[in-house]
């Protein structure tokens, strides 16, 4: 799992992203961990069609848009769609792809 300071960096950038009351100290530090997410959701949060990625900045949440919901999201994934990586990757691995793909992103 991501370590906690990771987790909650990201989940305080997503409820920023969407327009919700977060801690700005803590989502500073959460755009840069949300370069692992932007494969699906895109760099802007706004969520990547073709990989069902869904849209973080609207208030369409299927699992609910509150702390403890999208902690649970980072954490576990959700139906193979955001997946859990811990078990399928090392964090070196992780992090590695997370650059690459944000840098791809970023252009």
């Amino acid at each position: 799992l991501l370590p906690p300071d990771e987790s909650k960096a990201i989940v305080e950038y997503v409820l920023w992203l969407s327009h919700q009351q977060a801690d700005p100290a803590a989502a500073a530090p959460g755009k840069m961990e949300f370069s692992q997410c932007v494969e699906c959701h895109g760099p802007e949060g706004t969520g990547y069609k073709p990989y069902g990625g869904p849209d973080l900045t609207d208030d369409v949440w299927i699992y609910g848009n509150d702390r403890g919901s999208i902690t649970a999201s980072i954490a576990a994934g959700r139906m193979g769609r955001c997946p859990a990586w811990v078990n399928k990757l090392d964090a070196a691995t992780i992090k590695s792809l997370a650059v690459y793909i944000w840098r791809k992103v970023q252009g």
